[in-house]
């Protein structure tokens, strides 16, 4: 009665809601195993500790930080406001 409880555990990864075959096959490699027993066990080999935040000054070439900034400008945003400044110009021109 035990071994039926815990049956689903050696199940196909596919199995899991919201898991199809394509998503499954990235779980299983991820994993090292196609079930969802083999998803339970897995366990991370590292860790990046995200609470030390350092300055710009405080990095060192080839390891892993975490900063504070602040996004004051994007390169996006200008040229989402230089397209529109351009097709204002073209239909003041028009009419």
């Amino acid at each position: 009665m035990a071994h039926e409880a815990l049956a689903f555990l050696i199940a196909p990864l596919a199995t899991l809601p919201g898991v199809g075959e394509a998503r499954a096959a990235l779980l299983a490699r991820a994993v090292g195993g196609e079930r969802i027993i083999d998803l339970l066990f897995h366990l991370p080999e590292s860790y990046v500790d995200r609470r030390k935040r350092q300055s710009v000054a405080e990095l060192t070439a080839g390891s892993v930080a975490t900063l504070m900034v602040e996004v004051v400008l994007t390169i996006g945003m200008i040229l989402i406001i230089t397209i529109m400044d351009i097709l204002k110009s073209l239909f003041r021109a028009v009419q």
